[in-house]
Formats: C-alpha cells, structure tokens, sequence
C-alpha cells in the first residue's frame, strides 16, 4: 500500500514538474541507428507498397532517436526495443557486423519488403534474446537459416516468407515454446518439415506453402491444439489426413491445395466447424461426396477440385448459405444439379467443370444469385438451356463464364448486357448460324479470353465500314474478320473447327488496340492473304498462331520475323505460295513450325548461321514443291531436336498473361506434336529411317489453362537419331547414299 502511494505521488509530482520528462534514448543505440542507415543507400525501386516511405529520412543526429519513425523506446529506461522498418525502399547487404545488430533490449524486428541485395540471413540475430517478432519476408535475404537463430527462443511470430533460401526447416524452431505464429510461404526450404513443430503449446498459425520441394506427414494431432490456420499448398506433403484432425477444433483456415495427399477424407472434419476456409483441391483423395461438410455451416471458401471424389452433389449442399466460394470442378461426380444451389445466394464463384454431371440446368437456377462473377460448367454431360424473358432479369455482371460442351444450340441473350467478362468460353457446343456483332462490343475493355471453337458457326454480322457502331449487314463473300482488334485485353482468340467462309483477317491485326498472344482459326474457310503481322514493334505479342486447313493465299509476311515472342506457328494445308521462310530462322522462341501442303517451292540454301531456328523442335515441310537437296547443316545445328533418352517431354514451355485489375493465369502448354504421315520432310525422314517411337498415346492439348480448355491431338514422342550427314532429296524424300 505504501508503494503504490508513493507512485502516485511521483506521478502526481511529475505532472507539475518540467524536469520530470520520459528518459531520451541513449547515445549508443542512436549513434548505431546512424551507422545502419550510413550503411544502405534510400532506392524507391525497391517497393511497389503505395505505403511505403523512407523512414530513415527522419533519423537526425541532433534529434531524440525514440521520436524517429520506425523506432520505439521502453518509456521508463530509454532503450530502443523496436525497430519497424518495413517498406523503406532499403538497399545493400547487411551482414553479422553492422550495427543493427547493437540493441539487447530489442523486442520487434520488421526488416519485410526492402532489398538486402541477396545477403545471407545475418547471424548476428542471435545477439537478441528478448526478441519476441521476426518479419525479414521479401527483403531479398539468401541462404540457410543460420543456427544462432536458435537462441531466439522468446520468438512469438517468425515471417521468412517470399526470400530465396536454400535451407531445411531448422529443427530448433520446435523450442520455442511461445511461437504463435510460423510463416515460410515461398522462401525455398527443403526436406523434412520437423513434425514436433506441429505441436507447440501456443502455435496458431503454420503457414509453410509454395515450398516444392518441403516433404513431410501430419502427425496424429493432440486435442487442445490452438492451431487455427494450416497452410501447406503446394508443398509435398503427401500420406492420408489423420482422424485426429478432428481434434483441432479451433481450426478456422485449412488448405493443401496441389500436394500429395490420398486417401478418403476422414469423416472426423465434421467436428470441425469453426472452419470458414477448407481447399483439399488438386490431391488424389477418392472415395464418395463427403457427407461431413453438411456440419461445416460456416465455411465461406471450399475446393475440393482436382481429385477422384465420385457420387452425387446432395440436396443439403444449399445449407451452406455463407458459401462464397464452390469448387467440386474436375472430379468424378455424376447426376444433375441440386435445386438447392439456388439459395446459395452469397456465391461469387462456382466451378463444376470437367466432372460426368448430366441432366438439364436452365439458367434461371443462377438468377438468385446477384454476386456471382465465376461460373464454370464446361466439360460435362449437361444441357443448358435459356429464356429470353429471364436473360432480361439477370442482373449477375459475369467475369468468368465457362460453357464449353454444354448443348447450347444458340448464343445466351443475356451475353449482351455483360459488360465485365475476362473470360467467355462457349466451345463445343451447337451453336450454329451467325456470330452476333454485340459479341465483339460487349466487354470492350476486360475481354481476354473468348473461345467460340467447335460450333456449326458460318458467317458473321459485321459493322459498316463507316460506322462499327451502327447496325451490320448480314454476311457476304469478302466480308473481313470483325474488328475483334478492338477488344481492348484480348490475349486469347479461338475459332477452329467452325464452317466459317468468305472471310479474311483484318487489316486491324496489323496494329491492334489489344495484346492478342493466341490465334487459333484453323479448320476453317478463310482465305486471301495474311496480314502483316507483328509489322508494329510495339504489339508483337503473339505466341500461338493456328490457320491450318483455310485456304489463305500468297506469300508468308516478312513481318513476322518481328513475331520474337512466337512459340508455335502452323499454316499448314492452305494454298501459301512462297520459299522457304528462312526470315523465321532468327525467331528466338519459335519451337513448332508447320507448313505442309501449300505451294512452297524453290531451293532450300544452307543456314546463314548456326543459330536459325535454334530452338526448333518440330517441324513439318511435307507436301510442298522445294527442289534439290536438303541442308545437311540444319540437320547439325538443331539441337533442340536431340532428345535426351530419360526425358520424353521435350517441348514444354508454360506462358502466362495478366488480366486486367488483377492477375489471373492463362498457361498452356506445347509439346511434340506428329501430324499426317510425318513431322516434315526433315523430321519425317528421320522418322522413316532411324527413329524408335518410344510411346504413343491421345493428349489432351492446345491450350492449358486454370480453365483447363484442352484440344485433341495425336502426339508421338520420339528419339531422333541421325545416323547419317549425306544430303536428303527434297523430291524423293530419301537420303543420298
């Protein structure tokens, strides 16, 4: 009692006195803070945080260091206890000698998000042993973990995410006993993740994701676990989930997403029900539609894509009306759609794609839900049908919509009043007659990906050449490609396998208004010349050109010797009259060339350089009218051909495209494709002659992609064995002995 009367005396007494002030920092942290920032250099390049600021801009000899931005100081002894440095656009290497490392009294360390110039981790951290909070994250450290982090043993929260280390998950991390919270997404750790960290008394958040290469096994889990958020996608993790998993009934966030677990999905989940995030998408967990998740009623996100689950999606799935996300795409599941999923009315995302559904969906089970901007149905057994009176009363404003395969024998009217798609997938159905021209007005600004493929389309309205805006004319012969150039993020255009005729391509592709990397018309009736392609330097962004099996004319455009992002380029089976497009050869990524069945003649001269063509992998010249004999040289330089025995996938390259606002993937993927009797009179004389085939079968190709929109193709991998170097006649297509 006497104590705690003194202390209000002196508080008291402090209040009236001026001298009675909070102790300034002391002399010896504040002349270390100023060697730290003598020590990097301010680079505002380092940071694409708008919050981000030069904290250190503050730090002024003559002035208090505990009033600085970034540092706090205990109140009552002065002493620097925490330094917040996030974001500070900080440049150079730190290592276990700078003076950073001067403060024993230092509780917080927040380094996240500058560039320490791929420095290793500083041992020199373990000079703080009262050190409760650790964030390096994407600070651009390197390396291992160093062992003198193990006398942080009062860590409460450890972020080494998103650095580039080379290191085991250290098994020291497990004495500490106060850790809370353990972040390693992205950072490069390998091996065995230990399992005693699984177990620490206070551990709420165990987030080591996006690590390929981190193996592991859960544990049987302890009842009292305070464990909310477990994180391990994209990890190899890999066994069943334990039963006890239901132990831990404070977890909120679960997700292995792409690991390697199998197995059925223990039933013990169902304690589960604080969970608000589950994703066991892209795993080879099988068994029947989990009856579990019925209890789950506060889940807001759930995957369950990419995996072996068969049965019927049940009634009580419209219980889990707090569901904003839905993922079952990609499974086994049979049967029609539940009317219940109409009262999910929270829903933003629903993807049911590539599973063995059938029976008839009208739209109008959608109408009730008005926040729904992902719907994807493609690649089932289903038949979805449209009203007009209710595509007038649809208020949804879609961004994803995936139709592919679904019956539709007409275009949706209520396509015309979205103005928000990314992504319009309606392939494969039985859509036939003209292409409407509000396709190419609606979602000017956002459209990337439109896939009309595999439809009984034959003609298109087209705007006036005066006016686009005004009302078209129906089709006739010489009509031009619409101006598709004027959808402004078009990345992706597919119109194969359709009975189109009387069609050229635009001028407009010449220098387009958008970012077109795909372009897939083939099996078509498009004639007249190529344009100009790639002529504006500025827009060469195509990677995939398909107009095989059309009947354009001419010559191939020197143009596209500007095309240095093109991958595969196939204009086979049309009526192209020219020479060999050696002007291709200096093409740094083009891996697939094809050009059977024109009218290409002449001689084929030696390679200027040995670099033509120098990631070539496929190539087809068959069915033309070339003379004289083949360039043994080529033959020499095209290394990309020469295929390592233990690999048999040897034309993989994986693309990526930015959507607009936020970042989605487009990602397919090439491989060696065999068309006709041979890849080419190059290749196919190999094949004739020296070649083993090594495995057949049928691929799903063209184009990968999170949509997963795929194409089939006949593919053949081969081993390419040149026995000989004596010059091949073009004519007979056999080598000269």
């Amino acid at each position: 009692m006497e104590s705690y009367t003194f202390s209000l005396l002196f508080l008291g007494l402090c209040f009236f006195l001026p001298n009675c002030v909070k102790p300034q920092c002391h002399e010896d942290e504040r002349n270390a803070l100023l060697q730290f920032k003598e020590s990097v250099i301010i680079n505002k390049s380092v940071s694409e945080d708008p919050l981000a600021y030069p904290k250190l801009s503050s730090w002024k000899q003559e002035t208090d260091c505990c009033s600085w931005q970034g540092v706090e100081c205990n109140e009552n002894t002065g002493n620097v206890i925490v330094l917040n440095l996030n974001s500070s656009f900080l440049y150079g290497s730190i290592n276990s000698t700078s003076t950073l490392f001067h403060f024993p009294y230092l509780e917080k360390l927040n380094l996240a998000d500058n560039h320490f110039n791929y420095s290793p981790i500083p041992s020199g951290l373990g000079r703080f042993p009262k050190l409760t909070h650790l964030n390096l994250s994407s600070s651009y450290f390197t390396g291992q973990i160093p062992s003198e982090m193990s006398k942080l043993t009062n860590l409460s929260s450890l972020d080494l995410s998103f650095l580039n280390l080379s290191s085991t998950v250290p098994s020291f991390l497990a004495n500490f006993s106060s850790l809370s919270y353990l972040h390693l997404r992205n950072c490069g750790v390998y091996g065995e993740f230990p399992e005693k960290i699984f177990h620490l008394p206070k551990l709420e958040f165990l987030a080591p994701l996006h690590n390929q290469n981190l193996s592991g096994k859960f544990p049987e889990f302890r009842s009292g676990s305070p464990l909310k958020t477990i994180w391990f996608s994209r990890t190899s993790f890999s066994g069943t989930i334990p039963y006890s998993i239901g132990n831990l009934v404070s977890l909120e966030f679960l997700s292995v997403t792409k690991t390697k677990f199998t197995g059925t999905l223990p039933t013990s989940i169902s304690k589960l029900k604080n969970l608000t995030y589950l994703d066991f998408s892209y795993n080879q967990f099988n068994g029947e539609f989990p009856t579990f998740l019925q209890n789950l009623t506060k889940l807001t996100i759930l995957w369950l894509g990419g995996n072996q689950l068969t049965g019927q999606i049940p009634s009580w799935i419209g219980n889990l009306t707090s569901l904003n996300v839905l993922s079952f795409a990609k499974n086994k599941l049979s049967g029609p759609l539940p009317p219940s999923l109409s009262r999910l009315t929270n829903l933003r995302t629903l993807n049911l794609f590539e599973n063995e559904l059938n029976g008839t969906v009208d739209f109008s089970l959608f109408l009730n839900m008005t926040y729904l901007v992902e719907l994807r149905l493609d690649d089932n057994n289903l038949t979805v049908t449209t009203r007009e009176t209710e595509d007038m009363n649809m208020t949804n404003k879609f961004e994803i919509l995936g139709l592919n395969m679904c019956n539709l024998n007409h275009f949706p009217n209520f396509l015309r009043y979205q103005d928000r798609l990314r992504y319009l997938d309606l392939g494969g159905n039985n859509i036939h007659g003209s292409i409407p021209k509000w396709i190419w007005n609606s979602s000017v600004e956002t459209m990337a990906y439109l896939a009309l493929n595999d439809n009984l389309l034959t003609s298109l309205e087209v705007a006036d050449n005066n006016n686009m805006n005004n009302a078209s004319s129906p089709q006739s012969d010489d009509k031009e490609f619409p101006l598709f150039c004027n959808l402004k993020s078009l990345q992706l255009l597919d119109l194969s396998n359709n009975l189109f005729s009387g069609l050229t391509l635009p001028k407009c592709m010449e220098n387009p208004n958008n970012l077109l990397a795909v372009l897939n018309i083939k099996n078509n009736h498009f004639h007249g010349t190529i344009p100009q392609l790639c002529s504006n330097e500025g827009r060469n962004s195509f990677k995939m050109v398909d107009i095989s099996y059309n009947q354009f004319e001419g010559p191939i455009p020197r143009s596209m010797a500007k095309c240095l992002r093109l991958e595969s380029l196939n204009m086979g089976d049309n009526q192209l009259f020219d020479v060999f497009p050696s002007w291709l050869g200096t093409l740094p990524n083009l891996r697939l060339l094809i050009l059977r069945s024109n009218r290409l003649h002449g001689i084929i001269t030696n390679p200027v350089s040995s670099f033509e063509f120098q990631n070539l992998r496929v190539i087809d010249l068959s069915h033309n009218n070339f003379t004289g004999q083949f360039p043994s040289k080529y033959l020499e330089n095209w290394n990309a051909m020469k295929v390592i025995e233990s690999s048999t996938s040897y034309m993989k390259t994986e693309s990526s495209f930015e959507a607009v606002r936020r970042t989605w993937m487009l990602e397919y993927t090439w491989r060696t494709v065999v068309v006709g009797f041979a890849v080419g009179v190059i290749v196919g004389v190999i094949i004739e002659n020296n070649v083993k085939t090594k495995k057949r079968e049928y691929l799903w190709l063209w184009k990968k992609s999170n949509y997963n929109q795929r194409r089939l193709v006949r593919k053949i991998e081969i081993t390419l064995t040149i026995k000989h170097k004596k010059p091949i006649n073009l004519k007979s297509g056999k080598a000269l002995f």
